[in-house]
């Protein structure tokens, strides 16, 4: 699994960090892909076959290298969208072969202050449930907590508004 440089700012304690670094996956994993920073990566991917190859990426800003197969291909001669597809010059196809296809690009968004948002309001959730109680009553005071789904509370869960959110993020959306 590859480890990317975080969208969050330093925590003030290991489990706010453990909490973050979570939600952070959480987010990520729900969205196929690192959102942000923009870095430059090689990744390898399996051929499709076909002329046109799926890039696991929401926003490319650079192809730097290509290679399909045991071919070297010039990334000047690709035709690439910034929604993660690249189709190789007429006629070329693709390899077939399972991590055939390594690319190494630049992506990803420099900050992602919604994505930002999200992920803090996930983990305050879950800092302020930490038992993962729906409703705590001492006495005369009774006190709930926010329900990520009927009858829990706690926990590192998107809420449907969240997800929503996150469209423009996620792989497959067109923004």
């Amino acid at each position: 699994m590859q480890t990317y440089e975080t969208l969050l700012p330093t925590p003030s304690n290991d489990r706010n960090s453990e909490l973050l670094e979570a939600g952070e996956r959480s987010v990520r994993d729900e969205c196929g892909w690192h959102i942000a920073p923009s870095i430059t990566e090689t990744l390898i991917l399996d051929g499709s076959g076909a002329g046109t190859q799926f890039i696991p990426s929401a926003y490319i800003t650079d192809i730097s290298a290509v290679m399909n197969g045991d071919q070297v291909i010039d990334p000047e001669t690709l035709e690439w969208s910034a929604a993660g597809f690249a189709r190789l010059p007429a006629g070329q196809r693709w390899t077939t072969r399972l991590r055939g296809v390594r690319i190494t690009l630049t992506h990803g968004y420099d900050s992602a202050p919604v994505v930002v948002e999200i992920i803090l309001a996930m983990v305050a959730r879950a800092a302020a449930s930490p038992e993962a109680h729906t409703r705590v009553a001492m006495g005369a005071v009774n006190i709930g907590h926010s329900l990520v789904a009927p009858g829990v509370s706690g926990g590192l869960v998107l809420m449907a508004h969240e997800k929503v959110g996150l469209t423009p993020y996620r792989l497959g959306s067109v923004s």
